[in-house]
């Protein structure tokens, strides 16, 4: 990851990253539980990631 890319592509290609190493599918769980509050502005897409994938005890991205 030594192009940037990661870092430059936002909070959410954090998640599709933890998807691919997983081959599971991440995204729609977050899209239930975090995408309303995102899009209503409850809470930031940086927030939802990070609290997302530590709720499941990813910690690899």
């Amino acid at each position: 990851f030594e192009s940037g890319y990661l870092a430059e592509s936002g909070d959410f290609a954090r998640l599709i990253l933890a998807e691919h190493r997983r081959a599971t599918p991440l995204i729609p769980g977050w899209y239930r539980a975090y995408e309303p509050a995102v899009q209503a502005g409850e809470i930031s897409m940086r927030a939802s990631v990070n609290r997302y994938l530590q709720e499941l005890g990813i910690t690899d991205v």
